[in-house]
């Protein structure tokens, strides 16, 4: 198996956020420039309320196994992959949000959880029949947690 792949940010997001923080971006507006060349790729998107966003955490602290989430005393300390903190072994962030607008190079998007000039990986568009999960369960910890 390779131990390497290639992944490149097909762009970046413009937000009014500059610092990482954890939680309050529910009514957080941006914008997300993709590259020129993958204009076309974005045909038929426009039809989509909400997007599925693939971005890299840049600023993400090195990697952590064990975190207690957004810092909180009243939250326990768990593995890394029990959270959706940044300090992963691959700070791959997911975040499901509006799509306001979806014009050429640029799409405005509602919710989007990043900083300023964050790489973007990959848009998706968010499908209920397949992505809306009607029965599931968290632990009581989650919430305590801004969202």
């Amino acid at each position: 198996m390779s131990k390497h792949f290639p992944l490149k940010a097909i762009g970046r997001a413009r937000s009014p956020v500059t610092k990482m923080k954890a939680g309050g971006f529910r009514d957080t507006t941006c914008e997300i420039y993709l590259n020129p060349e993958l204009v076309p790729a974005t045909s038929g998107l426009e039809g989509f309320s909400h997007v599925v966003v693939l971005f890299w955490m840049d600023r993400a602290e090195a990697p952590r196994l064990r975190v207690v989430p957004q810092g909180k005393q009243e939250a326990p300390e768990v593995g890394v992959l029990a959270t959706r903190e940044s300090s992963r072994p691959n700070p791959i962030g997911m975040t499901v949000c509006e799509l306001i607008r979806c014009d050429g190079e640029r799409l405005t998007v509602r919710g989007l959880d990043v900083v300023d000039g964050t790489p973007i990986v990959d848009i998706k568009p968010y499908l209920p029949q397949t992505d809306k999960v009607e029965q599931t369960r968290t632990p009581e910890w989650i919430n305590r947690l801004d969202f």
